[in-house]
């Protein structure tokens, strides 16, 4: 495993980066923070643009479609987000992006938060959901021209490789971009909490959480998983169900799906196949699934995205 260390002022991602070797088996992306900064920073410009498939990480993240547009998806959800907007995205949820960059190029700013300077810094801050998945900024219900001013000053000041002081102005440029979105867009709780990472749950129930995430692609059930454990099927579900605030068949479902809207949106595999592909039973059940969490068939959400994604501004 090979981890991207991309130091503060090393901003501009100009080429593919690779994320078969930052994305672990079960989705967590390995990032390298510099001890200094509480955050790593980075300008995509590359083009073609890059697809970044589905994957976690235990810190919040901010999207700045600064040139272009993006389709993230973001558990479970889709949403596009224009140009001059921002999305954020809680620690631990599980997230892909899709860049639609204009003819002449993209510009998309990502501050993703280390959790553990955050942890020091301000303990019980660092796992806060956020108003995730979301258009925020310009043209939507939560303008900030205050977030777009930290974001512009803080490439500026990156860019501006004349000062000495540049490293030190981005860090507080960082810290402040940090206090505003805690302050303006944390919420207490995650309607999905225990739908991500596995450091998100009771300690009790981490080895289930762990398990599911890495077999749930077998097509393995809450049956087979109890069994694993020594537990019977009814214990095994109150005891997730109790810890995880969900129970283990639906938490099976969201990372079926999950995993299902990812292959849809940036391949042609066939429906079956995505079905088998990603635990379902049959076909049937996959559509069925889908259609009660997303209101529309697979294939309907497949064309419907798929003509979003080959927009260009």
């Amino acid at each position: 495993m090979s981890v991207q260390v991309a130091p503060l002022g090393s901003i501009r991602i100009t080429q593919h980066l690779d994320f078969e070797g930052t994305i672990e088996l079960d989705g967590r992306e390995q990032l390298g923070f510099s001890p200094r900064y509480p955050a790593l920073v980075q300008l995509h410009e590359e083009m073609p643009a890059q697809d970044v498939p589905l994957h976690w990480h235990k810190g919040a993240e901010m999207l700045y479609a600064r040139q272009g547009r993006l389709r993230v998806f973001v558990d479970g959800r889709s949403v596009t987000i224009e140009e001059g907007q921002f999305c954020l995205i809680s620690p631990n949820a599980r997230h892909a992006i899709h860049p639609m960059p204009r003819s002449t190029g993209q510009s998309v700013l990502s501050v993703t938060f280390d959790d553990r300077q955050i942890a020091r810094l301000a303990p019980g801050l660092h796992d806060r959901c956020l108003k995730q998945g979301v258009p925020i900024g310009r043209g939507t219900a939560w303008p900030d021209a205050d977030l777009e001013l930290i974001c512009e000053d803080l490439i500026v000041s990156l860019a501006d490789d004349t000062s000495e002081l540049r490293f030190i102005r981005a860090a507080r440029l960082v810290f402040q971009l940090l206090e505003h979105i805690y302050t303006h867009y944390a919420s207490e709780s995650c309607e999905l909490s225990a739908a991500a990472g596995s450091d998100a749950v009771d300690e009790r129930i981490k080895p289930m959480v762990d398990f599911f995430d890495h077999n749930y692609a077998s097509g393995v059930t809450v049956t087979q998983a109890a069994k694993e454990f020594g537990y019977s099927p009814e214990y095994f579900s109150r005891l997730f169900s109790k810890h995880a605030g969900m129970s283990p068949e639906r938490y099976l479902t969201e990372l079926r799906l999950q995993h299902a809207v990812d292959v849809l949106v940036s391949s042609r595999v066939s429906c079956s196949q995505i079905a088998q592909d990603s635990g379902f039973r049959s076909a049937r059940a996959f559509s069925t699934a889908f259609f009660k969490r997303y209101g529309m068939m697979p294939s309907v959400f497949r064309r419907a995205n798929h003509e979003r994604l080959q927009e260009i501004d």
